[in-house]
């Protein structure tokens, strides 16, 4: 893997090897040196074969409102972690190269602030990289009309694919982001609203296809379900693990909707409980379970699991699947260049165990004195149990800008089992930037867990402070 030390590839020696006999060396004959000339040529030959072409889509991003476009930088690195070659994105924001197996691709968007590392890439790879298209406007409205709720004076929300709503009486007003299809499975809830502004579940109803056009007035009929009781009965936690949260997501075809509902666990000797009412239908169901270490504050250990179907609770040991604390991720800082600017040149991490995951994602953050964020995201393969560390690419000295003396934000570390059969596959489709965009349907494993951790610089530690979890 390129970007882990001590796990370098190697050049064959061609040209200028100390074995290799030279014109003026005593006692070599021409057949000798013709021989020696031969075989390097065909080393030669061979590495050569073993470069093949790669494709990289840039994709553009959301937050600054940009498409594919031209002229994006893209690095091309050996597996000795040396640059290769360069090159930029065309109108379509695609980049082609070659490269050897091992190699890394590292793709700097300086206007959107945004710099995209895939290690351990091969030829014959197609690589995306971007988020446009999930919440850049225009928005649209479409006002959802339902049938009369479990009681009297109960209010409404909407949720679907990139659709929500606030809790209003029938209709009700529901935005559609630009991802919104114009056609898509919506859930409706019905919620008891006290004095307080309190809100308890009351029931659910789920449409697998809702007309969703912007000004459109669609009519959802049907009976409303009373709410799933889900229980949270989990062990195996660390110990210095004092508290936690809980929150689940609903999930339709490898589609979010966009209805998160939450509630605190009971913490006690390792162990989570908890109950709270969900809504049911779609396909699948993504909790998301909150740990908060002892003097890691506002460090945070999230592990996300994915299963299909309307389960009904989160319960058993979750030794296995918790792989180092918050503190254990560290990022590093240095020269960014040899006697030049400096800025976070690495990190490391400490597993407990080896882990069944089929990629690590790592997100650095630095920060401008006008708090303008700049996030390096890097891909990488999975690794053995212990401590692992891995290095930023060198960029080149007229990219140095992009990334040199800033302040560190942050630094996070996640791991994840997907439905992706190799790592292979995994970079090839891992949408970095999202983690749930990592589960999809169909879903072939009962479950795809995604290991998260995320938190604020130590103000005297010097290193960052995220950690990871593993997926099984």
């Amino acid at each position: 893997m390129a970007l882990v030390l001590g796990a370098c590839g190697s050049r064959h020696p061609i040209g200028g090897d100390a074995g290799m006999p030279s014109k003026g060396d005593a006692g070599i004959d021409g057949a000798v040196l013709d021989a020696a000339i031969d075989a390097a040529t065909i080393d030669a030959t061979v590495l050569d074969a073993a470069a093949g072409p790669i494709t990289v889509h840039l994709l553009g991003r959301q937050a600054s409102g940009t498409g594919p476009h031209a002229g994006v930088p893209v690095l091309f690195y050996g597996p000795d972690g040396v640059l290769a070659a360069r090159t930029t994105t065309d109108a379509l924001g695609i980049a082609r190269g070659n490269v050897t197996e091992g190699s890394s691709v590292t793709i700097v968007e300086q206007a959107e602030r945004q710099l995209t590392t895939i290690a351990g890439v091969a030829p014959g790879d197609e690589l995306s990289v971007g988020d446009v298209g999930f919440w850049d406007p225009p928005l649209r409205h479409t006002a959802i009309t339902l049938p009369s709720g479990p009681d009297a004076g109960d209010r409404y929300g909407i949720s679907g694919p990139c659709a929500s709503s606030g809790l209003s009486a029938s209709p009700v007003t529901t935005t559609l982001w630009a991802c919104a299809p114009t056609s898509g499975p919506i859930l409706a809830t019905a919620f008891e609203v006290s004095d307080f502004g309190t809100a308890q579940l009351r029931g659910y109803l789920f449409a697998p296809q809702v007309a969703l056009e912007d000004g459109g007035t669609p009519t959802i009929t049907g009976t409303w379900l009373p709410p799933i009781t889900f229980d949270v009965d989990v062990t195996g936690l660390p110990l210095d693990v004092h508290g936690g949260t809980f929150n689940t997501s609903r999930f339709v075809a490898g589609q979010r909707l966009y209805l998160s509902q939450s509630g605190t666990v009971a913490m006690g000797n390792g162990a989570f409980t908890g109950q709270f009412l969900q809504a049911g239908g779609g396909d699948g169901l993504l909790t998301e379970l909150g740990l908060d270490h002892v003097d890691t504050s506002p460090g945070r250990h999230v592990i996300l699991e994915y299963r299909t179907g309307m389960p009904a609770s989160l319960a058993g040991d979750l030794s296995n699947d918790v792989i180092s604390r918050p503190l254990d991720v560290q990022w590093i800082e240095g020269d960014l260049a040899p006697g030049g600017p400096t800025g976070v040149t690495g990190g490391s991490w400490t597993m407990t165990g080896a882990g069944d995951y089929d990629g690590i994602v790592v997100q650095a953050e630095v920060m401008t004195p006008a708090y303008d964020l700049t996030q390096w995201t890097v891909v990488l393969p999975p690794v053995a149990a212990g401590t692992s560390q891995f290095q930023f690419p060198r960029l080149p000295s007229d990219l140095l800008a992009v990334w040199a003396n800033q302040t560190v934000a942050g630094f996070t570390m996640m791991t994840a089992d997907t439905a992706a059969a190799s790592y292979a596959e995994f970079r090839r489709d891992a949408a970095p930037e999202l983690p749930w965009q990592w589960i999809r349907a169909p879903v072939t494993p009962s479950k795809v867990r995604v290991g998260i951790s995320y938190g604020a610089p130590s103000a005297f530690a010097g290193h960052g402070v995220r950690g990871g979890a593993r997926a099984r």
